[in-house]
């Protein structure tokens, strides 16, 4: 292996390689790596690359991988610029991950509304004692995830009952499924159930789940709305609905974030830790205003941005208020639809 990622490191140097690449690196097996890109550098290359599904075999240059996701996109060796990559010295010492590591952080375009704007770099020193609610969802190190995640209001039609939306990256892989559950009616509502999945987080290729919410009893006077967030190592935390349009995510270790809707209105989100670094942004699509793009800095828990993001809506929802007309429940909310 090490010699195959020595010979590609030599072609890509020499600028002769023309064949195509497939991403090996621990960034690939990433479970959605598709959603990835570098975070640093001009716009002119995209290489962030889907990887292939389970027990599925793909050569890059000779060698044999295994990856987690469905599908397989490549970029001719020719369009990567050879100054991003490790030397053959570099690559027959550190080996192949650490060569193909570097691939992946080469630069990309940024195809959301946010244009080149970053996210804070202060939350890649995300606090090494918070937990994490789904530990194989931390984006890597240097990247940033973009997903696609539909809007769970009934203005964008959610209604009552059970139901699934897809997330997915880009290019329009669907990469997540988000099933969600509202309550059957007003009675059952005043009297959350902590056995009632209202959301479930899951992988779209094998059914994995990652993480849930359930119902949580309100808390001080009972204004607002809870859900629990939950992962497969046990309980998180706890998703809460404030005053004026905003969430909390609390975790059991301490630790907080906050979901604001952000300066822009028309549903786009901040998500900031108490050290007001941005974790995460959301903006709605232009083309689809019923589904937002949402990128996540580096080293940040993707699955608790997504199931916090949905969950937000899911208590701001007017689907959600007329399921919980209850009296604990009666005072919605998180950021508006």
């Amino acid at each position: 292996a090490r010699m195959h990622a020595a010979m590609a490191a030599r072609r890509l140097e020499a600028g002769t390689a023309q064949t195509s690449l497939v991403e090996v690196s621990g960034i690939a097996t990433w479970p959605i790596a598709s959603s990835l890109r570098a975070r640093r550098g001009p716009p002119e290359f995209q290489t962030v690359l889907p990887v292939p599904g389970p027990g599925s075999r793909c050569r890059a240059d000779s060698g044999v991988v295994t990856s987690p996701l469905p599908s397989v996109r490549r970029l001719s060796a020719a369009k990567l610029p050879v100054a991003s990559q490790a030397s053959p010295k570099e690559a027959s010492r550190n080996g192949p991950s650490a060569a193909s590591d570097r691939l992946s952080r080469m630069p990309s375009a940024d195809q959301s509304p946010f244009g080149m704007r970053s996210l804070s770099r202060d939350s890649e020193l995300w606090p090494s004692g918070a937990d994490y609610l789904s530990p194989s969802l931390r984006v890597p190190q240097g990247c940033e995830c973009t997903l696609l995640v539909p809007r769970m209001s009934s203005k964008w039609g959610l209604s009552g009952g059970c139901g699934k939306v897809k997330i997915g990256d880009l290019s329009g892989i669907t990469i997540f499924l988000a099933s969600f559950s509202l309550p059957a009616s007003e009675t059952a509502a005043m009297l959350p159930n902590r056995d009632a999945k209202r959301l479930v987080l899951s992988s779209a290729t094998d059914g994995r789940v990652f993480a849930f919410c359930c119902d949580e009893s309100p808390e001080g006077d009972g204004r607002f709305a809870s859900l629990s967030l939950n992962g497969s190592s046990g309980r998180f935390g706890v998703l809460r609905a404030q005053p004026r349009r905003a969430c909390e995510i609390l975790a059991r270790s301490g630790w907080k974030a906050h979901i604001r809707e952000a300066a822009a209105g028309r549903g786009s989100l901040s998500v900031e830790d108490e050290q007001g670094s941005t974790l995460a942004m959301a903006e709605p699509l232009a083309e689809d205003l019923s589904c937002r793009r949402v990128r996540i800095s580096a080293l940040v828990d993707a699955g608790l941005i997504m199931l916090a993001v949905l969950g937000a809506d899911l208590l701001e929802s007017a689907a959600w208020a007329e399921a919980t007309r209850g009296p604990c429940l009666s005072t919605p909310r998180g950021p508006t639809a």
